[in-house]
């Protein structure tokens, strides 16, 4: 994204009137936590940040040359729902602090429960999802699988072979 004057005073508008709509009594935002993003002639990709994850959205529009929409991981298409047409093309990322941060805080749940069951620990409406057990730890699950209502470490699968 280019920093252009006119986009930045333009971005700077929209956060003061949206400050100014909000109610004080349920929230209130600041200029330095914000990001804005202007979609214009001299920025032609939308760009925000939410909850760790940074999205880049490419109008079809706007691609150069006839370029092709990519099938590939972080990339996602957006369509049309009445042409069911692709119409932009998002790029996901998500921040390292981000997913250390998910980390550091299935960790503590962990640890703080010492040697409850796992049953236990999912069936708490409190905590973590189920699939959170279930994922791989690749994906940054804790490689869970459920047998019934048992749970059984992905690790301890290779003894029944």
């Amino acid at each position: 994204m280019k920093l252009i004057k006119h986009d930045v005073n333009l971005g700077g508008a929209v956060f003061w009137n949206a400050k100014q709509s909000l109610p004080r009594s349920l929230t209130t935002i600041e200029w330095e936590d914000t990001f804005v993003s202007v979609y214009s002639n001299d920025n032609p990709q939308l760009l925000f940040s939410m909850a760790g994850f940074t999205v880049c959205i490419l109008p079809k529009i706007r691609m150069l040359g006839g370029e092709q929409f990519s099938l590939k991981n972080a990339v996602w298409n957006p369509t049309n729902k009445q042409t069911k047409e692709w119409t932009a093309q998002a790029f996901l990322h998500v921040s390292d602090d981000s997913i250390q941060q998910f980390n550091n805080c299935i960790h503590q749940v962990l640890m703080s429960l010492g040697s409850t069951t796992f049953p236990k620990i999912v069936n708490k409406s409190s905590h973590f999802p189920p699939v959170v057990f279930y994922m791989p730890k690749e994906l940054h699950g804790l490689g869970m699988l459920s047998m019934g209502h048992i749970l059984i470490p992905q690790s301890d699968l290779r003894w029944s072979k």
